[in-house]
């Protein structure tokens, strides 16, 4: 249980002498931070948003009196086989009520149960929450290799600084690029009025025009 302390109430009685007399009662609110967590799912696109959002944020559940904060940072990596470029978005989400910047946040692994990292296997994000929790936690192979699924409600903490999630982003841009201002009528025909360089265009290449190519 954490508690916020707000200023103290004070209290004055008179009576008809004038006399006074005083108290002073404190009021404390108490409250559990037990808020559950469902971190974005991965995305592979075909097409670059330009908006550079893909997807939306962590969704939270079981918020109270906490007030939570969401926000992430994007490495980009370009090049490779799959994908034109990808970005691994660095989500951190925290109460700002309970957060110590000195303090560590809980890493949350994303999980990939299928070898091909395109397999949609790969694409949902974890529920990270208790036991008992609607919805509730995620149970999946955090690799291939693993021999049973994780339980995701192992990252949950009820006294947690914060989470720390990687969500990957594959952009395999497939949509030709498309050129504007082209005028609607075709052909375009386009003039050279430029003079002509001597040492290209003034020799006699045609010797015998009587035979068909010159020659």
């Amino acid at each position: 249980m954490q508690s916020r302390n707000y200023y103290p109430h004070i209290f004055r009685a008179q009576d008809c002498n004038g006399l006074t007399s005083q108290c002073t009662q404190r009021i404390i609110i108490g409250y559990k931070q037990d808020f559950a967590v469902k971190f974005p799912d991965d995305v592979f696109v075909n097409d670059c948003d330009t908006t550079d959002v893909y997807s939306p944020g962590p969704e939270i559940f079981g918020e109270d009196c906490e007030t939570i904060a969401a926000s992430y940072q994007d490495n980009v990596s370009t090049g490779g086989v799959l994908s034109c470029y990808w970005i691994e978005r660095r989500w951190i989400v925290v109460d700002w009520c309970s957060y110590n910047p000195n303090l560590p946040l809980i890493e949350v692994p994303n999980p990939n149960p299928a070898v091909d990292p395109l397999d949609p296997q790969n694409k949902p994000g974890p529920v990270v929450a208790p036991q008992g929790h609607v919805p509730a936690p995620t149970h999946m192979r955090v690799t291939p290799n693993d021999p049973e699924p994780t339980d995701y409600s192992i990252f949950w903490k009820a006294n947690a600084n914060g989470y720390l999630y990687r969500q990957i982003i594959s952009v395999r841009d497939d949509v030709p690029p498309k050129i504007r201002g082209c005028p609607a009528t075709l052909p375009v025909e386009f003039c050279d009025h430029s003079d002509n360089d001597p040492m290209f265009w003034n020799a006699t290449y045609w010797p015998n025009p009587s035979v068909p190519g010159g020659f």
